[in-house]
């Protein structure tokens, strides 16, 4: 049964409206992630299509005062007094993650068929951990995915940027791919009824690079997420732009040079190399998604575990919730 499936039944018996449900489903779920929202994100994530005036007013109700509180602007669950604290410190280690990540993306944006890159998932929400990597989205050119992710590879090889099981602090992880010409990700997610993939899938996406306007294209073609949150609209981060005639012709040189081997060459390499723990699943579920137009390899991804902590989270709340 879908996490959200099991809370609307436990909410439900509990005889609450839709909105109260909503609002409580959205603030429990960033309190399991360690963080709590502002009023402009609870409008921004929150699902259905609600007044904002409805929503503003049923969060500071009598009926919701049993569960949720609101700090300096901050909004958390009733036993969650400390997350408001834990979200200011954690922004002061997001700024630093991010400007590796656009140091890092200055650099990247000069390798041949890469078209954009964007930051997702915590970090996009200002929320990592400090002792974590810094995971990357790139778009590759038509063609050339697997050709662009050797080289990008290569580099992080060898200047020794990519995490490892010993250190993986601020170190950066390029581990999710999509080509241009097929950008639409609903497939890759579990469903609209998974929150993890709700609030920290494509809606996360924070583009620090972009080239020709990618970015708009990507958010067009994954338009789908607004029917689940139809405020959501995309965060323009100022991303570098890639349109200068300087970066063009190098990025041209490059991939006049890389091209004298195909595709299929690059692709077969890293095949070859490629850990067996990702083989093992590939293409069996959301994790590990290998293919000529999407490379995913996120074998530790916790999604489908973070919607069965909430399930059980959500049991557990209204559980004692029925006792008030």
């Amino acid at each position: 049964m879908q996490a959200k499936v099991f809370c609307d039944k436990l909410m439900i018996n509990m005889e609450l409206t839709s909105i109260e449900r909503e609002l409580l489903l959205l603030i429990r779920f960033f309190d399991q992630l360690g963080y709590a929202l502002t009023c402009s994100q609870i409008l921004k994530y929150l699902p259905g299509r609600h007044k904002t005036e409805e929503v503003i007013e049923t969060l500071g109700g009598d009926r919701l005062a049993n569960f949720i509180d609101e700090r300096n602007g901050f909004y958390f669950s009733l036993g969650h007094g400390d997350l408001p604290e834990k979200r200011l410190s954690n922004y002061l280690v997001g700024i630093d993650k991010l400007k590796r990540a656009r140091r890092m993306s200055g650099i990247l944006k000069y390798f041949p068929w890469i078209k954009a890159i964007a930051i997702y998932g915590s970090l996009s929400f200002y929320n990592p951990r400090a002792e974590g990597d810094i995971d990357l989205f790139i778009i590759g050119a038509s063609g050339r995915l697997w050709s662009a992710r050797f080289f990008v590879n290569a580099f992080m090889k060898l200047f020794g940027l990519r995490p490892t099981e010993a250190k993986k602090k601020n170190k950066i992880c390029p581990s999710y791919w999509v080509a241009e010409d097929d950008m639409n990700l609903q497939l890759t997610y579990g469903g609209s009824e998974d929150y993890f993939y709700r609030y920290c899938g494509v809606s996360s996406f924070w583009f620090i690079y972009d080239e020709d306007k990618i970015a708009d294209k990507f958010f067009s073609a994954n338009s789908w997420i607004r029917r689940d949150l139809p405020r959501w609209q995309p965060f323009d981060g100022g991303a570098t732009l890639g349109d200068n005639l300087g970066n063009r012709i190098i990025k041209k040189i490059l991939a006049l040079a890389a091209s004298l081997l195909a595709e299929k060459t690059y692709q077969a390499w890293q095949m070859k190399i490629l850990p067996e723990r990702y083989k093992a699943i590939q293409n069996k579920d959301q994790r590990v998604i290998i293919g000529d137009k999407i490379i995913k390899l996120h074998d530790n991804d916790r999604g489908e575990s973070r919607n069965q902590e909430f399930k059980q989270t959500m049991a557990n709340f209204f559980g004692y919730a029925a006792k008030l």
